[in-house]
């Protein structure tokens, strides 16, 4: 076979551009800006309006009693009607324009955080705890929160109200406002640093939950489920304890503030009614005075009652920043459109590092495969089969070196190409909730012929007529409608379903029965023989008759790699020589046994 790479041309070296995403949570918000805008002009008409009441207080006490003019009363309640109509309409319009601005916010960045979770090596689970973070922020956005925010700057403005009714009152409701806004301060100081351990904690022990639910069944069996749940107690019981200290400090602050709120209102109107006693002021003025000092500490007191929305939204804000910086840092540079894959795979000084570790898995490997090939990797536990594997299919990233597809290194290559070229059937095979049907075709649509050429090559489409629903049986949640064998099956039908020119296979063969591998030995003749080149990790020997060259790796190097034959015949040299090795001292000692005698000797009759 020809092992030519295609020459790029200009129009295949760059994949059409991807819609602009936000690159922080800044740049999502400020996508908003205009809906915020629009927020923030309609919260001045609706401050200016809550001076209604106030100013009807007023004329009704100072106008209204003492004139005894029906025709005043009628038109000033008139006109507070009018206005109150006005309020509810254009608060209930801002209500409606901050709940668009939170549904655009998550828009925006759901997308590429999921796709950056999924696509990337993040922890189990990660999708969804971003996903919460959006939704955090997205709740303080569209809730009580943010509109408590957005009129606290308001209160100079009834400050300054109170200040023309009378200064002293103006003073007092100065006071009063500080006073609060100190309380709100110390919240922020006493409970952030609680509550973010709390979260902090509450995470993890997330993840502790739902990393042990993929393994109830063995923990079960085995006896370790009080063990585990032990463990979770005690974090579960440390979460508590920090979110209750947190909150429990923020509570009591906040009944500081509600009854200080509610001190002031009656101090004021106490200072009114000494000031009306002195001819100073009237008592329209004193009851307005109150009620305006009233609404304008009620942002403060709402910004404190919001203060856990708030913390979580700061939190989930940096949180969502670091993911998505990671993201691009992970994403690659500059992607090409290549040809259809001729399927040759060279190792250029393959390095693999696990992270926190000094040793290599995998040190300056070095081989080239031919398109059409059929390799297989061999070696003792532990020696970076599965690792190597990984790093083919591009789940791990070298520590150094490069794999490079018909020449070009995959790392540059766009992944959604990549991904149609290559097929992968890992150690435990997890298919989706969804059909067969839809397994098999890796959810694309359509695509029915292909769905089942794929199953009558992996020898899996008579298994597959016999369940209930056929093609269009649901396998629930991780596939668990089947056995590990047929999972395993319906995972190499999927492996192959596209006719892959790399497919990748760890351990394909570990719950297969007798029929399962020699239909997985016709599955590998047959993709070599269409120019697929094929990788399989396997410690049985009954499926090396099927492959063209055997890889046998040792910790940290590679033992030997070329034809099978060859690899076969050292192998056996070696193991010939070892015996003999093992042999000598054995004869120097006749009075020792080999264990295996011993054990003849015991079971003999």
């Amino acid at each position: 076979m020809s092992n030519e790479i295609k020459e790029q041309t200009p129009a295949q070296t760059s994949a059409p551009p991807r819609k602009s995403e936000p690159q922080t949570v800044g740049e999502a918000i400020r996508a908003s800006h205009p809906l915020l805008i629009t927020a923030i002009a309609f919260g001045v008409a609706i401050n200016l309006l809550m001076l209604t009441g106030p100013l009807y207080m007023l004329q009704i006490y100072d106008r209204v009693l003492s004139s005894a003019s029906v025709p005043t009363l009628i038109a000033l309640t008139g006109l507070a009607i009018a206005a109150y109509a006005t309020m509810a309409l254009v608060d209930g319009v801002r209500t409606r324009i901050l709940s668009r601005a939170g549904r655009r916010f998550e828009r925006l960045l759901s997308e590429p955080l999921v796709r950056g979770a999924w696509s990337g090596k993040g922890a189990i689970g990660r999708g969804s705890e971003l996903l919460r973070d959006v939704e955090a922020i997205r709740t303080f956005t569209s809730g009580p929160g943010l509109t408590a925010l957005l009129d606290l700057p308001f209160a100079p403005l009834f400050v300054l109200v109170i200040f023309s009714l009378h200064p002293l009152l103006g003073v007092f409701a100065l006071v009063a406002i500080t006073a609060l806004t100190v309380i709100a301060l110390l919240t922020q100081t006493l409970t952030s640093k609680g509550f973010a351990k709390a979260r902090e904690t509450s995470k993890a022990n997330g993840a502790r939950v739902l990393n042990i639910s993929t393994g109830t069944e063995s923990a079960r069996a085995m006896g370790m489920i009080p063990t585990l749940i032990g463990q979770w107690r005690s974090a579960h019981l440390r979460y508590l304890d920090q979110h209750s200290q947190a909150s429990e400090t923020a509570a009591s602050l906040k009944a500081l503030s509600k009854g200080l709120r509610m001190l002031v209102q009656s101090l004021i109107l106490g200072l009114g009614a000494w000031l009306v006693i002195g001819n100073e002021m009237s008592p329209g003025g004193m009851i307005a005075a109150s009620i305006i000092l009233g609404r304008a500490l009620a942002p403060v007191e709402q910004a404190l009652g919001a203060w856990s929305q708030y913390n979580a939204a700061r939190a989930a804000r940096d949180s969502i920043d670091s993911a998505l910086a990671e993201f691009r840092q992970d994403a690659p540079h500059a992607r090409m459109r290549l040809p259809r894959l001729q399927g040759e795979v060279m190792l250029d000084k393959l390095t693999y590092i696990p992270a926190g570790q000094e040793n290599p898995i995998i040190s300056s490997l070095n081989i080239r495969v031919p398109p059409g090939t059929s390799v297989g990797v061999l070696g003792p536990s532990g020696v970076g089969k599965s690792t190597l594997l990984r790093l083919l299919i591009g789940a791990l990233p070298p520590s150094s070196g490069q794999i490079r597809f018909d020449g070009a290194d995959t790392t540059q290559i766009d992944p959604q190409d990549l991904g149609r070229e290559i097929g992968y059937l890992p150690q435990d095979v997890v298919l989706m909730n969804g059909t067969i049907s839809e397994n098999i075709a890796r959810f694309e649509p359509g695509r029915d012929e292909e769905v089942i050429a794929a199953a009558q090559r992996a020898r899996v489409h008579e298994m597959i007529l016999q369940l209930p629903e056929g093609y269009n049986t649901m396998l629930g949640d991780q596939g668990r409608a089947l056995s590990a064998g047929q999972r395993q099956r319906v995972g190499l039908a999927r492996a192959i379903f596209g006719m892959p020119k790399i497919l990748v296979l760890d351990e394909p063969n570990s719950n297969l029965d007798e029929s399962g591998e020699a239909a997985l030995r016709s599955v590998i003749k047959d993709l070599s023989a269409a120019g697929s080149t094929v990788f399989i990790a396997t410690h049985r020997t009954a499926i090396l008759d099927s492959l063209d060259a055997l890889l046998v790796m040792a910790p940290g190097s590679t033992a030997m790699f070329g034809p099978r034959d060859q690899v076969l015949e050292q192998l056996r040299a070696a193991a010939q020589k070892s015996r003999q090795k093992a042999a000598r001292p054995a004869a120097s000692s006749p009075s020792i046994a080999p264990a295996s005698a011993r054990k003849q000797q015991a079971i003999a009759p």
